[in-house]
């Protein structure tokens, strides 16, 4: 069986935890996508990402203290619930590096434009070049030397 971990841009692109956090992070998204929320246990993290339950409970700390996740226990259950107003503002930031990569492209591409004319340009000035050099080597040049027509010349 392959199991794998979509992490979203929105959460690969948060500067401030680590990446363990990110994938904790990631993997919590995923757990909650049917219900909005999950009840996963620090046990169940470590086992799934294969690191440390101490790990796991500095990284849910950290998501705490920086307002990405909520949790709250009832009874036994500890309920972690996403706060959807970062994740959508990160979102956000995406989109802008992401228009802001579209822009560099079409910079890229103009410039790559810009420099295929150019080299049309020198190649069609080589061109023109070698042709009237052609030219003229064909009008002056000497093939066969006729040696009375030199010796006249003296």
């Amino acid at each position: 069986m392959n199991i794998f971990l979509f992490i979203p841009g929105s959460v690969l692109y948060l500067d401030d935890i680590n990446l363990t956090s990110k994938n904790i992070l990631a993997l919590i998204i995923s757990l909650s996508r049917k219900e909005g929320f999950c009840f996963a246990s620090n046990e169940f993290l470590a086992k799934s990402l294969g690191i440390s339950e101490r790990s796991v409970a500095y990284s849910i700390n950290e998501l705490k203290k920086k307002g990405y996740i909520t949790s709250e226990r009832k009874r036994y259950i500890r309920y972690i619930k996403l706060n959807n107003n970062i994740l959508i503002e990160n979102e956000l930031q995406l989109k802008t590096i992401n228009a802001n990569l579209a822009e560099i492209n079409a910079d890229f591409a103009n410039t790559n434009a810009n420099l295929a004319d150019t080299n049309a340009n020198s190649a069609q000035y080589n061109n023109n070049y070698n042709n009237k050099y052609k030219n003229n080597y064909n009008t002056y040049r000497h093939t066969s030397y006729d040696l009375e027509e030199l010796m006249k010349i003296k």
